[in-house]
């Protein structure tokens, strides 16, 4: 009889045949199958807390059966810790929220819509767009992406680009570039994090990595769900 076993979540997997002994048990994190044959045998699968799902494989239809049902198995639980999951879980996190951006003493900087897509697609409105006479130009809605990290507070990061406009300041036109870090009250469509402004040339890569430290300016800032658009 052959049989594979898998290694822990957190290791490369390195499958091969090999003999097995009756008498062995699979330890916590291990997966056990065995060949389709003709003599009953014993099928085993354990996970983390120790739950074990038994079968005698008697008629070979049968047991093949169950072994498919493992496999199914093995691979679901492969998919409920990867990144992918992650992601289909923070979907439900989509959608525009209401941004309240403050200083460091907690005056009022600007009012923001941030809206996150289901595609990973971020947009900004601000109503600072305007300008302020001999302080700064006006500036376009900012666009970009987001990405999510489900997890104990689920967590999020989000970058925005916008351009300057002609305006009263002397200068070039620039892009800003704006970083979200993004954290989400469980139950409750709050946001709250930082955020971080940056200026490029016109002509110059407001995607270089590493990014240029320090910022121009950093700011704090909460937020709510827009009501409607995200289901709690």
């Amino acid at each position: 009889m052959k049989v594979v076993h898998s290694a822990k979540p957190d290791q490369a997997v390195g499958c091969k045949p090999h003999s097995h002994d009756r008498g062995d048990r699979p330890g916590p994190n291990m997966l056990l199958f065995s060949d389709v044959n003709l003599e009953p045998e014993m099928l085993s699968l354990s996970n983390d807390e120790g739950v074990r799902l038994a079968t005698k494989a008697s008629p070979p239809k049968l047991q093949g059966m169950f072994v498919r049902s493992a496999l199914v198995a093995f691979f679901s639980f492969g998919l409920m810790s990867s990144p992918a999951q992650a992601d289909s879980n923070c979907r439900r996190l989509a959608g525009p929220y209401l941004v309240t951006v403050t200083d460091n003493s907690g005056n009022l900087v600007v009012r923001q819509v941030l809206t996150l897509s289901n595609d990973g697609n971020a947009f900004l409105i601000d109503s600072g767009q305007g300008g302020v006479p001999n302080s700064f130009n006006p500036f376009t809605s900012a666009q970009g992406f987001w990405s999510c990290q489900f997890g104990f507070p689920t967590s999020a990061t989000a970058t925005v680009l916008d351009f300057s406009l002609p305006g009263t300041v002397p200068g070039d036109q620039h892009i800003g570039r704006t970083d979200y870090q993004i954290r989400f009250a469980p139950g409750s469509g709050a946001i709250s994090g930082t955020l971080e402004l940056r200026f490029f040339p016109l002509t110059g890569d407001p995607l270089v990595v590493p990014l240029p430290t320090p910022p121009a300016s950093s700011f704090t800032f909460t937020g709510e769900a827009v009501k409607g658009s995200v289901q709690r």
